[in-house]
């Protein structure tokens, strides 16, 4: 019914209640294949590639990351990074540069050197992909928060297998399954 007044008079219907799209118990279906581009008529910018590694469908369903392989590749990333603290009025320039480098490439490829050597990668927890450089930086910069709660990200990290930094990001760190002699992961 619509609305008369004096001096205000509705044409438009009255409104129905919503009615649910699809019946609720039907589970939810993804809106569009990971193939498709991400906006109709988005095209990707000159010389864009994807760096090589797994298809993002095939990362999702990959385990998660083990705690030793996660402590591995931390030792490794500070200790390759650690390196340069030995120049002499430069070191601690390159040490931040490096870890910003290796942080950077976490995001664009998923792995930093000492995720490829312990064989981890970091995605995204909702589609698989990798996370981009400039958020991989930003996650590296949020692993603060991990470090200044007296450590209480990284045990978090090492119970549920994500620290601060990944559930405020949005990511999770996996690894491929490993079939052994059982042909179980």
């Amino acid at each position: 019914m619509a609305y008369q007044g004096p001096e205000y008079q509705s044409t438009r219907p009255p409104t129905q209640p919503l009615q649910p799209t699809r019946p609720l118990t039907q589970p939810l279906q993804p809106t569009r294949p990971l193939t498709e581009p991400p906006v109709p008529g988005y095209v990707r910018p000159a010389g864009y590639r994807r760096l090589t590694g797994p298809d993002p469908a095939t990362l999702l369903t990959w385990n998660r990351h083990g705690r030793g392989r996660r402590v591995g590749a931390a030792v490794i990333d500070y200790l390759a990074v650690a390196v340069f603290l030995v120049v002499p009025h430069v070191g601690g320039i390159l040490w931040l540069a490096a870890h910003v480098v290796n942080a950077y490439f976490e995001g664009r490829t998923g792995q930093t050197l000492g995720k490829k050597a312990v064989g981890i990668y970091t995605i995204r927890a909702d589609n698989g992909e990798f996370v981009g450089g400039p958020v991989g930086v930003g996650r590296k910069l949020l692993h603060v928060l991990d470090t200044l709660a007296l450590l209480t990200g990284w045990i978090v990290g090492l119970i549920t297998n994500r620290t601060y930094a990944d559930m405020i990001i949005g990511t999770v760190v996996v690894r491929p399954p490993d079939y052994g002699p059982s042909g179980r992961s």
